[in-house]
């Protein structure tokens, strides 16, 4: 339920041509509120990584967990990930997924649910 609230971990459709808006930081560049358009989907797999996340020691093993969940919870047989222009930016990047956690406190008594979706 605690993770219900999170705005980010509620559903959402893309589509080609739709106008959308990071809710996250990812690099230094591309923050929470930088606006861009969907150009299309790429296959969520580790050489559609964009160089600027290869970095982040996390983003491999969060795509390995969202590529299992889109294929054995939702079905889906080729997980993707959007691929976004973003206004400055010279080329569209492949937007990789992100874990959000909730709980892991006193107060949830250390229980923690972790999401995984696009930022």
């Amino acid at each position: 339920q605690t993770l219900d609230l999170h705005p980010v971990a509620k559903p959402l459709t893309l589509k080609v041509g739709c106008e959308v808006m990071l809710r996250a930081n990812l690099t230094h560049r591309l923050i929470n509120g930088s606006v861009g358009t969907v150009t299309g989907f790429v296959p969520a797999t580790a050489d559609n990584i964009a160089p600027a996340f290869r970095h982040v020691r996390s983003v491999y093993g969060t795509l390995e967990a969202y590529v299992a969940q889109q294929r054995f919870q939702h079905g889906v047989e080729v997980p993707v990930m959007p691929l976004v222009q973003f206004r400055g930016e010279a080329a569209p990047v492949p937007i990789p997924p992100v874990a959000i956690a909730a709980g892991g406190d006193a107060l949830t008594h250390y229980f923690e649910v972790t999401a995984l979706c696009v930022p």
